[in-house]
């Protein structure tokens, strides 16, 4: 996306009927787009406060609107803003955009006010995608993460660590200067001290991509086990809707029922298979080829007993299909007397083992607490530390930290200092490409087109 200087506008709230419609529009032809469709004058004009005027068009009024100016450079691209907050008719904003197209304004490309921020200062390549993450979503904890990118604290800890890396360049560029000035061992290894500390600070920011990656994209969950255990009531229970069929016949669940869970701020893509059991008919058996291919597909899997009757045939083939697979152990049916016998071999490759009654609704907490626990592999709060959960991101870092391991490397054989300073800068052109510093074009293309227009 080559970004040009001219004047774009796009409808910034959701497409079709609405109370109320925002129309945005950025650039040199913004404001003066205000004065020539209104009675409003600049001289009239302070940025930042609503005027209530009649939008005309074509000669013939179009809407009563509220404009709100913002001046360049205080805005979110960097250029004079004009937003137009309608009456939220399809007719109405389809004929505010076409007044902006017969003025010379074109209509914007997906990501294109947000690219203009990018390229204009306002912000770096990591808080554009915060932008995008906190539009997309869906729990309190992916909006509080992205919130914090978003605020400059990825930004922050970056420029921290560049800033290391740069004194650290500075200290091996003298030595290579002052070459008759031998850099004594001491010298050398305070340098390597210190390429140890930002390798350790960026290993660490590295390894929080997987509880990120979870909390961005969801665990995908399936409820296993035979029929009849109460997996159907234990989907319905956590799900807090009644999804599945639950009755006392086994095999009523035939097909996969799928819903997304917000768990602690986890999103948990539960799916409630079919039970599994020996000689199934035609339309179970299909149920249960389901349930087979699901389980090979999951992140995490809730095997459910029945712990008020024995271990079954069929409860040992279950967990052959699953004991591949990461797995927590739900016993059901507590408040029942107990009869089940788990296999030790079982017990001792599960994650863990949660007892429970879904009928009941005893220690269905403990359940959920253990869900999250398991998927996030650790007790802290993701929502508490610096977490990375961008794929394009993680690369860059990958690249940077592999650079400047090579750098320790050499420097530490005893490598003139013209080979560790080039990794060196490998590493920080890494880094710079990660916040946008030094980026190609198509890589811009390829963040902003998964944006939505009017952003």
């Amino acid at each position: 996306m080559l970004v040009e200087q001219d004047t774009i506008a796009a409808l910034s709230t959701a497409p079709g009927k609405a109370a109320v419609s925002i129309i945005r529009i950025s650039g040199s032809l913004a404001w003066e787009f205000a004065f020539r469709s209104s009675s409003l004058g600049a001289e009239q004009i302070t940025p930042r406060k609503f005027y209530y005027v009649t939008l005309n068009g074509e000669g013939e009024e179009i809407d009563d609107v509220l404009l709100l100016f913002f001046a360049s450079p205080d805005s979110y691209t960097g250029e004079d803003i004009l937003e137009i907050q309608s009456h939220g008719s399809p007719f109405i904003t389809s004929r505010i955009i076409e007044s902006c197209l017969r003025f010379g304004i074109r209509s914007a490309r997906p990501g294109e006010f947000t690219y203009r921020a990018v390229l204009n200062g306002k912000m770096d390549l990591t808080q554009a995608e915060a932008v995008r993450d906190l539009i997309e979503s869906r729990t309190a904890l992916q909006g509080r993460i992205a919130r914090q990118t978003l605020k400059g604290r990825l930004s922050s800890h970056l420029t921290d660590l560049k800033q290391s890396l740069v004194s650290i360049a500075s200290q091996m560029e003298t030595s290579l200067e002052f070459v008759e000035d031998d850099v004594s061992p001491e010298s050398r290894n305070r340098i390597l001290e210190r390429i140890d500390e930002v390798i350790e600070k960026l290993s660490r920011l590295g390894s929080s991509y997987r509880q990120g990656r979870i909390v961005r994209d969801g665990v995908m969950t399936v409820l296993a086990g035979t029929t009849n255990t109460g997996k159907s009531l234990i989907f319905n229970i956590l799900s807090e809707e009644d999804r599945a069929i639950v009755t006392s016949h086994a095999g009523t669940t035939r097909d996969v029922i799928v819903e997304e869970l917000d768990l602690s701020g986890i999103p948990f893509i539960l799916h409630d298979t079919a039970g599994i059991r020996a000689g199934t008919g035609e339309i179970e058996g299909i149920g249960v080829a389901k349930s087979l291919e699901h389980f090979n597909r999951a992140s995490l899997i809730l095997f459910v007993l029945d712990g008020s009757r024995p271990w079954s045939r069929d409860d040992q083939d279950c967990w052959d299909q699953i004991k591949a697979q990461r797995v927590i152990l739900a016993i059901n049916k507590i408040d029942l007397p107990r009869k089940i016998e788990i296999p030790g071999t079982v017990r001792e490759n599960c994650l863990e083992e949660v007892e429970i009654s879904a009928l009941q609704g005893i220690n269905i907490e403990g359940l959920i607490d253990a869900m999250v626990r398991q998927s996030l592999g650790s007790d802290s709060d993701p929502g508490s530390s610096l977490i990375l959960s961008n794929l394009r991101q993680k690369h860059c870092l990958d690249q940077a930290l592999a650079k400047l391991r090579e750098c320790r490397e050499s420097y530490r054989a005893g490598a003139s200092e013209e080979y560790p300073l080039y990794d060196l800068r490998e590493c920080l052109k890494a880094l710079g490409q990660m916040t946008g510093e030094v980026t190609a074009e198509d890589i811009l293309d390829e963040v902003f087109s998964t944006f939505c227009i009017g952003k």
